[in-house]
């Protein structure tokens, strides 16, 4: 498979919590990869992560809100939004 990025990612396998539905709601996940600007999450179905919604990566307690850029089986792909692009609760 061709490489699309502009940066590389680094491997890790962490816990995450995906967070929506102003913060009532909440999906376990699992960070495959992960960059200054994104990563990639393994879920039971990655259609049921929401579009936009907020990531916290396990006990770091790093909460990032992210755009879903592409979706394949159990794996997503996202985008970590930049402060003039998040979505206001």
């Amino acid at each position: 498979m061709a490489e699309h990025r502009d940066e590389q990612r680094r491997r890790v396998l962490k816990g995450a919590l995906v967070v929506f539905n102003g913060r009532a709601s909440t999906m376990n996940v699992v960070v495959r990869d992960l960059s200054e600007h994104g990563c990639r999450l393994k879920a039971a179905n990655a259609a049921w992560i929401p579009d936009v919604f907020e990531l916290s990566l396990g006990q770091d307690m790093i909460v990032e809100q992210c755009r879903v850029a592409w979706r394949k089986g159990e794996e997503a792909g996202v985008a970590f939004l930049r402060a003039d692009d998040r979505v206001q609760h």
